[in-house]
């Protein structure tokens, strides 16, 4: 592939940029990731992808979102999920996302059928939406996978 910036000697022209298309796309932030778990002796489970880096390594001016949605759907076929997190770009192997606690309605039933009536309180609850979405405490399961995903409805 050559640079976008060779100019064809003959015609003093700049040569047309190569756009990798959403599978080829897809296969590079997977090499990326390859490249970097040979580095690290370890799988990685979970990436950060800037805007920069990601028009860098798909050779594009800007990441439309249709284009950015075809790529999640490559990436999902490989057991990645690919996804807008604000500011960036995030990748979790979904096998890793297995031993996640999970939510389940059981704890918000009564509030659900306010909800149904018409009845919820939603502006009591307006706290939740500011300050970003980061969570107070911590859920996370530790890295060696123990800890079995539970939903709460079990419980």
């Amino acid at each position: 592939m050559m640079p976008p910036s060779t100019v064809d000697q003959a015609k003093g022209k700049a040569a047309p940029r190569r756009l990798a298309d959403a599978r080829e796309a897809a296969i590079l932030v997977l090499r990326v990731i390859e490249l970097r778990d040979k580095a690290r002796h370890k799988p990685m489970t979970r990436a950060q992808l800037t805007v920069p880096m990601l028009k860098r390594l798909w050779n594009r001016p800007r990441l439309a979102p249709e284009f950015v949605e075809q790529v999640s759907a490559w990436l999902a076929v490989a057991g990645w999920c690919f996804f807008n997190a604000g500011p960036t770009y995030a990748a979790i192997r979904i096998s890793a996302v297995k031993n996640w606690p999970r939510l389940g309605t059981k704890r918000i039933a009564a509030e659900l059928e306010l909800v149904a009536k018409g009845k919820f309180p939603f502006e009591d609850h307006e706290h939740l939406l500011i300050g970003g979405g980061e969570a107070s405490g911590s859920d996370e399961v530790d890295d060696k996978g123990s800890g079995a995903a539970v939903s709460d409805d079990e419980e």
